[in-house]
């Protein structure tokens, strides 16, 4: 006999943010003394633009990092398969009060999935940590 699975609850969106300039000042500070050579111009533009489109969300029921100059990427983690929440914050993202949040799931295509340069880091932290922790909780039940 097979057994019947409660419905799912609906998603809700939790969280939403986009990277913080200073994930952009290294490559600005790198290009712009170069910048009478020409090269440095494209790069500029490609990684302004990269930085521009990327996008974070945090769900009740996955993570997902959404990026793309020309064409799009999703990557997605259902946060049952969360297994580790590393926050860093160098000492220019201390100073700027934006930080790195990387989770580490058992998903085989994104085992790692970083939320680089975001602001208020430690609340998403523990936002996730507290969702993780329910849908665990709730997938323990149901199997």
């Amino acid at each position: 006999m097979a057994r019947i699975r409660p419905p799912a609850e609906a998603e809700a969106n939790l969280w939403a943010g986009a990277p913080s300039f200073v994930t952009f000042l290294p490559v600005l500070v790198l290009c712009v003394p170069f910048v009478w050579l020409l090269f440095p111009i494209p790069v500029l533009v490609y990684y302004w633009l990269q930085w521009r489109t990327t996008r974070y969300a945090l769900t009740s029921q996955r993570m997902r990092v959404t990026s793309g100059v020309l064409s799009r990427r999703v990557e997605e983690v259902e946060l049952f398969r969360v297994r580790d929440i590393e926050l860093h914050a160098s000492f220019v993202e201390r100073l700027c009060g934006v930080a790195t949040l990387r989770i580490h799931s058992n998903d085989r295509t994104a085992p790692t999935l970083a939320f680089e340069g975001i602001a208020r880091a430690a609340w998403v932290k523990e936002a996730l940590r507290e969702r993780v922790l329910v849908l665990r909780e709730t997938k323990r039940r149901i199997v």
